[in-house]
């Protein structure tokens, strides 16, 4: 299957999109708690889910694909990778699909397609001209990230690292920035003033989203597997990035170091939601993604890395199940 990722070809890349379907399929067979956080957002999608489990199904491989494509459009452009390949979405896809906690159109992953785009604004800002347009449009995503989830509001850290590493940032930036992330606010709280509604409906709909962790062990086998994978990932990352930043410009160095940070402020949404699920490390995948492909590009032996993704759909067959 490799091998029909290898090159970066439009044909090619749309085979994502029936990849993603396929790889969750599991969907339409076995039922899963799926609301990160209980408020009316995650319990509209759930019963949308219950209630029109086909189309749901269809539109959230579209949205996997849409995640798989924007990413390796990331790594390309902003040349991530000595090599030009689907790899990083393809991988991306099958991390996705191989744990159950992440399945289902919930608020978080919707936060993760934001979240793509916001990386891809803030990496494309040392480009020619448009650097403002590309902060205020970060800003943007940025806010519509803070509405969907309030522990969100830690990637404005990220967000002045990013600039701070790519050019030289000013006033004028972090204005810009601000201003984006404060439009989708301002365009929320007109609705629901003119829709009638009050501050009670905002304390309901945020009331779960701070709070420490629950350090209790998890009682299931699939949350074990998920957070042992995930975590024998995290450090192939910390292990693998001097070979994945070698031989690479010193703005590619950059890019690829705050796509490393992301791990960080994944985890740190993760500690400080106050949920006990594990749904908010789904903001890991983009830089594991890009992780693997590299590592992947790496084996002389074409056959160690087609292990590694069977290996990925032996579990997108079995979480579902344990």
């Amino acid at each position: 299957m490799l091998k029909i990722f290898r090159k970066n070809q439009f044909l090619r890349s749309l085979l994502l999109l029936p990849l993603a379907l396929i790889l969750n399929v599991n969907m339409l067979i076995v039922e899963v708690d799926v609301p990160a956080y209980n408020n009316l957002l995650d319990q509209k999608l759930f019963e949308f889910r219950q209630n029109w489990p086909l189309l749901h199904w269809f539109l959230f491989g579209s949205l996997l694909f849409s995640g798989a494509v924007l990413i390796n459009r990331i790594i390309i452009i902003n040349r991530l990778s000595n090599h030009i390949t689907l790899f990083p979405g393809l991988f991306f896809l099958f991390l996705i699909s191989a744990f159950p906690v992440f399945s289902g159109i919930t608020s978080i992953s919707l936060t993760l397609i934001l979240f793509i785009l916001f990386m891809s604004n803030l990496m494309y800002i040392n480009t020619r001209g448009g650097a403002a347009s590309k902060v205020f449009n970060a800003g943007i995503y940025f806010g519509l990230m803070c509405l969907l989830c309030l522990t969100n509001l830690v990637f404005a850290v990220l967000a002045i690292i990013t600039m701070n590493a790519l050019i030289s940032i000013g006033q004028k930036s972090i204005l810009n920035f601000i201003n984006g992330g404060l439009l989708p606010v301002f365009i929320a709280l007109v609705i629901l003033l003119l829709t009638g509604q009050t501050s009670s409906t905002l304390a309901v709909a945020y009331e779960n989203h701070f709070g420490l962790i629950n350090i209790n062990l998890p009682d299931q086998m699939s949350d074990w597997i998920t957070l042992v994978v995930l975590f024998l990932f995290s450090v192939f990352v910390l292990v693998s990035q001097g070979n994945v930043i070698s031989k690479k410009s010193i703005q590619g160095i950059r890019k690829i170091n705050v796509l490393t940070w992301t791990i960080l402020f994944a985890i740190v949404i993760h500690l400080f939601s106050g949920q006990r699920s594990l749904h908010n490390l789904m903001l890991l995948i983009p830089a594991l993604g890009f992780y693997i492909s590299e590592g992947v590009l790496r084996f002389k032996k074409e056959s160690n890395a087609e292990l590694i993704l069977i290996l990925l759909f032996i579990l997108c067959v079995i979480m579902p199940f344990v």
